[in-house]
């Protein structure tokens, strides 16, 4: 019988994998208690690295009569390491409503690993469950599942989280003749298939994940079919169909930008045809706290101007929006979890009193309108700037909408806090690669908690330096600044590019709760970089970060 088995064939480690057929008692039946899984035509379960199953995993083998460990007992290959998978296909016996398929992932071992550092992102295990959820969706979804049902795995917001972000392709643009492989073009509806308690667990979970899909599909979105005008119009849309009192989203246009005095963005913006736009969303929690500004670069195309970029790989550029698409997406999700919970639960989302996102929208052209290098351009402050490299633009942008998240926050008597999000440079890629995003902040106190949020939610940040040293390469020769660093005493340009970047945005805040993440070396991930990953789809990195960083203060309101 085992030879039989064997012979019909597995592959592990996330590939397709058919086995068919155990059963040892001929006249066996599931157990009538299946009306978790009779609407459901797939399961998602965790196995350990020992082949045990999970509490969740060993309910739902007993309402199949122990179909999934006696097929573990036969099979060979499949270790239940991290990231591998295993289908399987019950027999339908008695006419029971039971699944067709079963994906078995790899949540290695049921005890974390001796001397790992907490630095290592295996020793955390939210990001396995993420992970091995997404890995299964996926696999039973290309196998054509359009109704899934998923276990906690120990953890149900991260479960859902890595199922709701598999179930996200981009697609859009695919006729049906051209797509090969229709069944997978719908999603698949997702079911949790945990505990009762845990289900407002699985609910926070979805919602995030949701909202970082909406930010997937602005990001992966071709740039012709995502402007500025477009990208403001999305934001609204999005917002409007929640229907939240507590949230206004208001769009600015070219006329409010110039009243502002925003020179650096109107500077950036003059290349394009198309016209700037500048989104702010508002959300009022109603309760006493600080303000919390997330401010998002949002070059919804980056050429690089007359710096003109190299034509390889220039496409991706649509996805230099990406930090403006992660924080209005951050927002859409707090105030999503507000409208779920503030029936079911007096705990409020977060303890801020109000969370804006602000996103400075334009493309970087290189008409004969487009700055040029050399060219000095004045910051809402009076700032002036040489523009040294026309594609050095996203600092130029995010410091003008910086000083105006300030002029926000100076209406709280309580204060408030500013995080910039942004594809700044392509140094932190060279000095990160996609391994964690990086974070500079004068605050000890706000690295502490943003280093703690990336990694409960498995988009960890490295702190960077803000030295002077890198201040004073950013000073101008015939003018307060410039946009690009140099050695120091007069050395290479781009020496430490990504901490230079930075300490030219510091040039403009001057509180001290400010953090500035640049996500360039994250957002280039897609494909299999990801478990949830597709080959269409770019991601969006920071928006399970700073939803956590935002709610962790819910228990800890203590700053």
């Amino acid at each position: 019988f085992r030879r039989k088995l064997l012979a019909q064939g597995y592959q592990a480690c996330g590939k397709k994998t058919r086995i068919t057929g155990v059963r040892y008692n001929s006249s066996a039946s599931y157990s009538n208690d299946n009306s978790q899984i009779k609407n459901i035509d797939s399961l998602v379960v965790g196995v350990y690295s020992d082949l045990s199953l999970t509490p969740a995993s060993k309910r739902i083998d007993s309402i199949l009569n122990g179909y999934i460990s006696s097929t573990l007992s036969v099979t060979k290959g499949f270790k239940g390491a991290n990231s591998s998978s295993l289908i399987i296909y019950p027999p339908s016996l008695n006419n029971a409503s039971t699944p067709s398929r079963i994906a078995l992932v790899g949540l290695g071992s049921k005890t974390p690993p001796e001397n790992v550092s907490d630095n290592s992102i295996t020793s955390d295990p939210s990001e396995s469950i993420r992970s091995a959820s997404a890995i299964g969706v996926r696999a039973l979804w290309n196998d054509g599942a359009q109704n899934i049902g998923v276990e906690s795995f120990g953890s149900a917001q991260a479960a859902a989280e890595g199922a709701t972000l598999a179930t996200f392709r981009y697609n859009n643009l695919k006729t049906e003749k051209h797509n090969k492989n229709s069944s997978t073009t719908t999603p698949p509806t997702l079911s949790f298939m945990g505990e009762p308690s845990e289900a407002s667990e699985w609910s926070t979970g979805s919602v995030i994940a949701t909202a970082q899909n909406f930010a997937r599909r602005l990001v992966s979105t071709p740039a012709n079919l995502m402007t500025p005008t477009i990208f403001s119009s999305e934001v609204s849309k999005a917002f409007s169909e929640k229907s939240n009192p507590k949230v206004e989203v208001i769009v600015r246009d070219q006329a409010w930008a110039e009243e502002q005095n925003m020179g650096l963005f109107l500077g950036v913006s003059r290349g394009s045809s198309e016209p700037l736009s500048f989104v702010q969303v508002h959300y009022k929690t109603g309760l006493p706290g600080k303000t919390l500004v997330l401010v998002g670069k949002g070059v919804t195309f980056d050429s690089g101007g007359i710096s003109i970029k190299p034509a390889l790989d220039m496409g991706h550029m649509r996805a230099d929006m990406t930090g403006a698409a992660s924080v209005v997406s951050t927002v859409l999700a707090l105030s999503s979890l507000d409208q779920i919970t503030s029936s079911s639960s007096s705990t409020p989302t977060t303890p801020y009193s109000e969370i804006i996102a602000l996103t400075p929208l334009c493309e970087n052209m290189c008409d004969g309108k487009a700055i040029r290098p050399g060219d000095v351009l004045t910051a809402k402050d009076g700032t002036t700037v040489e523009v040294d490299n026309t594609d050095a633009e996203g600092r130029l942008i995010l410091a003008d909408a910086l000083l105006y998240a300030q002029e926000l926050i100076k209406s709280n008597a309580s204060g408030g806090e500013i995080i910039d999000v942004a594809t700044l440079t392509g140094a932190v890629d060279i000095a990160l690669g996609g391994g964690c995003m990086g974070a500079w902040s004068g605050s000890d106190e706000m690295w502490s908690r943003l280093e703690r949020a990336g990694r409960a939610s498995g988009e960890r940040a490295w702190r960077l330096p803000l030295f002077s040293t890198y201040g004073k390469m950013v000073k101008g020769t015939y003018s307060d600044l410039r946009n690009v660093g140099y050695g120091a005493g007069g050395g290479r340009r781009g020496s430490a590019g990504a901490s230079t970047g930075a300490s030219f945005l510091k040039q403009f805040v001057s509180q001290d709760h400010w953090a500035h993440l640049d996500i360039a070396s994250l957002s280039k991930m897609s494909g299999n970089d990801v478990p949830w990953g597709h080959a269409s789809t770019l991601e969006a990195p920071s928006v399970r970060m700073l939803v956590e960083y935002a709610r962790s203060q819910r228990q800890n309101n203590n700053n």
